[in-house]
């Protein structure tokens, strides 16, 4: 994601991502495309408020999911460093998950780790022998929004 304006924060994806999928079938612009994690995976997140005489909270919406067809009981944990935003198990393939992050919560530094966990993956080619896709597969990704909310 880019900094389109100067309230958004910019998102690098780091270690444990995926590439970029397509889903040209979905109606929805938030879902028209996504990423897959490994078991863990980390983005670089630019700390808006570094050095700011008026720091403000953010609001995060995660649009993600998982497949429960595979793993039913699958765990998900985000994080912002070592600090656990929301530990869940999915009720349904689809999730959207909303925080307020405060300042504090951001940190001191230029930008912070946004981090998420899977406690189970798989590998498609294991399942299917149709399959040629080797990579250990976690949570899907749809859309990290992270903007000023104040």
């Amino acid at each position: 994601m880019e900094a389109e304006e100067s309230h958004r924060a910019a998102i690098d994806y780091q270690k444990g991502w995926h590439g970029i999928e397509q889903n040209p079938v979905s109606k929805d612009p938030d879902l028209a495309s996504h990423r897959w994690t490994s078991e863990a995976a980390t983005c670089i997140v630019d700390n808006k408020n570094y050095r700011s005489k008026n720091p403000r909270n953010y609001r995060l919406i995660i649009k993600g999911g998982v497949t429960k067809s595979i793993l039913p009981e699958q765990s998900i944990e985000i994080l912002i460093g070592d600090k656990q935003l929301l530990s869940f198990v999915p009720k349904s393939d689809f999730f959207v998950k909303e925080f307020r992050i405060t300042p504090e919560l951001m940190g001191q530094k230029s930008s912070f780790e946004l981090r998420f966990q899977s406690d189970k993956t798989f590998i498609p080619s294991q399942l299917n022998p149709d399959s040629s896709d080797n990579r250990k597969l976690g949570i899907r990704i749809y859309n990290i929004y992270f903007r000023q909310s104040d």
